[in-house]
């Protein structure tokens, strides 16, 4: 039997190359890994539909998409640790508040997690900025960059994670009218 080579439409995808100076490509390739184990680790068989754990997780009411905004929000935090300026944090945060957010809502939330792939997103816009955004010195982050941002960070992390507990306890007053008793 003749094998063919891979189709690139089945191809994972890729993060676009990334310049090895910034921030050195050692000190990155855990967030890449991390970005597609969450958005892109698994293929659904004969389609070009990518997803991860971000969809796996998803799937236990709740807890499962609060579990995943913590591994979305670890690594945005890695990424601020690393030079990212408040900009590139704002829009790294809002992509995963998008995701913790519709995610939590269920079924909805299921197959939006398919596609909207925050954290894979994430890693593109770290690697898009220029100098002037991420760290390319080679000096260390200062002292009150490497504790101030990630602070802000599991903040606004704890925010999201509040707003998903509103988004369920509007959902089930809705739907079953009513508090527990």
């Amino acid at each position: 039997m003749k094998t063919r080579p891979r189709s690139s439409r089945y191809a994972s995808p890729e993060l676009p190359p990334g310049d090895e100076t910034v921030a050195g490509a050692g000190e990155t390739d855990w967030i890449d890994r991390g970005s597609r184990l969450l958005d892109a680790q698994f293929r659904i068989p004969l389609t070009r539909i990518r997803f991860g754990m971000d969809v796996i997780l998803g799937l236990i009411p709740g807890a499962g998409d609060f579990i995943s905004l913590l591994l979305s929000g670890a690594l945005v935090m890695g990424m601020v640790r690393r030079g990212a300026g408040i900009g590139l944090a704002v829009r790294m945060l809002a992509n995963i508040a998008v995701d913790a957010l519709v995610g939590t809502i269920p079924v909805v939330g299921d197959v939006f997690d398919l596609f909207f792939k925050a954290n894979l997103r994430n890693a593109r816009l770290m690697r898009q900025y220029s100098g002037s955004q991420i760290d390319r010195s080679g000096r260390p982050v200062s002292r009150r960059r490497r504790w101030v941002g990630p602070l802000l960070v599991w903040l606004v992390i704890a925010a999201i994670a509040a707003a998903m507990l509103v988004v369920l306890a509007t959902l089930f007053d809705r739907l079953f009218g009513g508090t527990v008793t």
